[in-house]
């Protein structure tokens, strides 16, 4: 399945050296592909479930498929995902930018674009939400950086109050059930 459309920022002296750059909104139109009950809801983005930035106790869960377990051969191509628990570690520099500390250190190369989850509510009553998607790590580190919900979802539905790169902007909004978004 590909993408109808792309979105990213445009380049500005303010985020040349910020990584909401590196973020690209793919849009789907759903009609486009004729598949039987195919939805645009990938996950439900709903203000209860996107992470309260900045909220330290709640524990994470990363997933991603690092390259050390990725198999690329000439018949065969195949990936095994890697699901770490992590807890927040603090904002960055970089703005929308995250950091988590991973319950053991590992190869994070190829990580990056995974989704990084929380666990929220009370005892008895837990939710899982969505909190970014990984960004960056390193090998035999502990750390991860991730790109904060809040922001892709507002770059997503274009309600971010950003300079779009020409001609990227859509007139995609929150409620289209008809188009679906990856970031």
């Amino acid at each position: 399945m590909s993408a109808s459309t792309a979105r990213r920022l445009a380049i500005t002296e303010a985020n040349r050296d910020d990584e909401t750059i590196d973020v690209v909104a793919f849009e789907s139109n759903i009609r486009d592909y004729g598949v039987p009950n195919l939805t645009s809801e990938f996950f439900p983005a709903e203000d209860a479930r996107i992470w309260p930035t900045g909220s330290a106790r709640l524990p994470f869960m990363v997933f991603g498929y690092p390259s050390t377990h990725q198999q690329f051969e000439d018949v065969r191509i195949g990936t095994r995902s890697e699901e770490v628990q992590a807890v927040y570690d603090g904002a960055t520099s970089s703005f929308h930018l995250h950091r988590v500390k991973t319950e053991r250190p590992f190869d994070a190369d190829g990580m990056s674009g995974g989704p990084v989850f929380y666990i929220g509510g009370i005892p008895g009553s837990y939710s899982v939400g969505f909190a970014g998607i990984v960004m960056r790590g390193g090998r035999q580190s502990d750390y991860l950086h991730f790109m904060a919900a809040n922001f892709l979802l507002d770059m997503a539905l274009e309600t971010a109050t950003v300079p779009w790169a020409k001609g990227e902007a859509g007139s995609a909004r929150a409620g289209n059930a008809e188009k679906a978004f990856a970031v």
